[in-house]
């Protein structure tokens, strides 16, 4: 969607279609070095230092990166799991996705002085989410899914929220999230769009399920089709986003 997904390259000047184009999570800085974490395969890129040097990814915590291994690694057609590959980043072809911080408990002392019940207030409904295979996931930190929603020329913002005496079931293995969101219209002209859409997972929850291996999340959301959650198993281990 135009104008919603960040555009992370400086300049078109490599239009060679890459071999390779996958969604990641980013680690690391300028001065460090990156590692660009897959959503598939705990498979780990480390760009070159040129390479990477060509986007902008200053405050960018998700996009999909296309890009060739290097000519050391020629021959290479099919990118194996948990494995870390060295790769030269194709900017042409690369763009951030949105990506939003906001988790809060509703219980919590800060929300409850000074949340003035703003998520309930504010709290607008989507269009709809899609419901393809592998379109709901939570991977390395981040809950990933493809709403359609309207928009208009105000900021948008989705977030996450919960009650942590009802929505987190530490011995059933489940978790409900809620889904905010907030288009910043009222009756002003708007036009609808699609979008994958990634939203931090509260890290604090980490410790309440860290005697288990995966659970079952359930991301509940008004929509104007009055749909169902969306549902999938995650790893416990995905609450936590990368460093390095």
């Amino acid at each position: 969607m135009v104008g919603f997904s960040s555009c992370l390259n400086s300049g078109d000047d490599n239009l060679n279609y890459p071999s390779f184009q996958l969604p990641v999570t980013i680690a690391g800085d300028a001065l460090g070095g990156y590692t660009f974490w897959s959503d598939y395969g705990n498979i780990k890129l480390r760009p070159t230092s040129e390479s990477v040097s060509q986007l902008k990814l200053d405050g960018v915590k998700r996009a999909v990166i296309a890009f060739d291994l290097t000519e050391d690694q020629a021959g290479i057609t099919q990118l194996e799991p948990n494995k870390v590959y060295t790769i030269v980043v194709n900017p042409a072809y690369c763009y951030g996705i949105p990506t939003y911080s906001m988790a809060v408990d509703t219980l919590s002392t800060q929300y409850q002085e000074n949340g003035n019940d703003s998520i309930a207030l504010k709290c607008k409904p989507i269009n709809s989410a899609s419901t393809t295979e592998g379109a709901f996931y939570v991977k390395n930190g981040y809950m990933t899914f493809v709403p359609t929603f309207s928009y208009g020329n105000s900021p948008v913002y989705f977030g996450l929220y919960y009650d942590s005496e009802k929505d987190v079931n530490a011995e059933a293995g489940s978790l409900n999230m809620n889904l905010y969101f907030n288009n910043s219209l009222e009756n002003s002209v708007s036009s609808s769009g699609a979008s994958s859409v990634s939203l931090k997972m509260p890290s604090e929850l980490y410790m309440e399920y860290m005697q288990k291996d995966s659970i079952d999340l359930i991301l509940n959301f008004k929509s104007s089709s009055s749909q169902s959650p969306l549902k999938c198993r995650m790893a416990v281990f995905d609450f936590m986003a990368p460093s390095y």
